[in-house]
């Protein structure tokens, strides 16, 4: 009789056990939970700013050889004409450059000069009938790069954030509301479109952005997406 009993106890123990170690399973892995709507709504938030603001940088580096005495040189033009260009000294300032018939011509100021590429930039000056440089009396580095952030879109999305922002939720494909924060940059900054409703889970991130100005600045800011509803 005992053993019987004792046998009962044992059953029931083991369903225990297991029922328990089923429940641990569920609640570590979360296999019914794989993406929750928040996050999911966050990065498609993040990936639509991101989209519409986005641009390419390229940069090339050149070091002049030649001992140049004139006022201004030329050298031939490194990268697509559609893409506007300015050339820094090694001060970083910018130098008067301009380009026609594959050339680049731009006035001295040193050795060393940056070439900045990119339709966001806004062109200096116009030097013409240039000193001609040959290959080499001067010598370029790796063309290099870069994924950034358009200041001149920021703007516009902040306009269009502050002026309609129900129409930019459309055009975004976006069903929660969404907020923007450029941490460093206030001039930037958005004007909140819906107040933000209590009781309600605010999923938010921060993550680093390198601005390009038209003068081919780089402000390296933290820029907050907020979403909620």
């Amino acid at each position: 009789m005992r053993k019987k009993g004792a046998s009962h106890v044992e059953v029931i123990f083991s369903f225990v056990l297991f029922t328990s170690f089923i429940i641990f399973m569920f609640i570590v892995f979360k296999p019914l939970q794989i993406f929750s709507k928040t996050t999911t709504d966050l990065d498609a938030t993040e990936d639509a700013i991101l989209k519409n603001i986005s641009n390419d940088l390229s940069v090339i580096s050149m070091k002049i050889y030649d001992p140049v005495t004139e006022s201004c040189f030329s050298v031939k033009n490194l990268l697509d004409d559609s893409l506007r260009l300015i050339v820094k000294n090694e001060s970083g300032e910018i130098v008067n450059a301009s380009r026609s018939g594959g050339n680049i011509y731009f006035e001295k100021s040193g050795d060393f000069y940056n070439l900045y590429y990119s339709d966001e930039l806004n062109e200096q000056g116009s030097p013409s009938f240039c000193y001609s440089l040959v290959n080499g009396d001067y010598k370029t580095g790796f063309v290099k790069t870069y994924k950034i952030v358009s200041y001149s879109k920021l703007v516009a999305l902040k306009n269009k954030y502050n002026q309609d922002y129900e129409q930019l939720k459309q055009e975004f494909g976006l069903g929660s509301d969404f907020y923007i924060i450029i941490r460093n940059s206030p001039e930037i900054n958005f004007v909140l479109a819906k107040e933000k409703p209590r009781g309600v889970e605010i999923l938010a991130e921060d993550f680093a952005v390198s601005i390009l100005k038209p003068n081919a600045d780089l402000n390296h800011d933290i820029m907050s997406v907020q979403v909620w509803g």
